[in-house]
């Protein structure tokens, strides 16, 4: 079963095609319309988080996923792979685009026991988090300038 939020900005292009109308013909997914806050979602309701995207930076909702712990299903694009540990926090696709690649990652988090282990994820999560915290990137702005 899926349960699905897309952002606000996501919600407009949604409606242009009607994805609410297409999602209510499949009986296994779920969708709850848009969210303009992330940590108002639901979180202890959901595994995962799956990001399918073929553009991206450094994705805010990446980040937040990590902090809320959830395994992150997403393209392997942008700034994404230093975020995700493949087969620890998530796992990054490379085919993006591929329905079936997304869909087999999603498989392969279910079936693997190592890959829904919280604790090795919250400990991974840890390091990526400090890595990438306020406090970190003001250290380096600071370093940059100050050279």
């Amino acid at each position: 079963m899926l349960h699905g939020f897309l952002t606000a900005k996501d919600d407009i292009y949604c409606r242009q095609i009607k994805f609410d109308q297409r999602v209510d013909k499949l009986s296994n997914v779920f969708y709850h319309g848009s969210f303009n806050d992330f940590s108002a979602l639901p979180l202890q309701r959901f595994d995962l988080l799956i990001l399918p995207t073929l553009h991206e930076g450094m994705p805010n909702i990446v980040l937040e996923s990590v902090k809320a712990n959830l395994f992150v299903v997403a393209g392997n694009v942008g700034s994404i792979p230093e975020i995700i540990n493949s087969g620890v926090n998530g796992i990054l696709v490379s085919q993006n685009g591929d329905v079936g690649a997304y869909r087999n990652a999603i498989k392969r988090f279910y079936s693997s026991v190592a890959m829904q282990d919280y604790n090795l994820r919250s400990k991974t999560n840890a390091h990526i988090l400090t890595r990438h915290s306020q406090e970190n990137y003001e250290s380096q702005v600071n370093k940059l300038y100050n050279t």
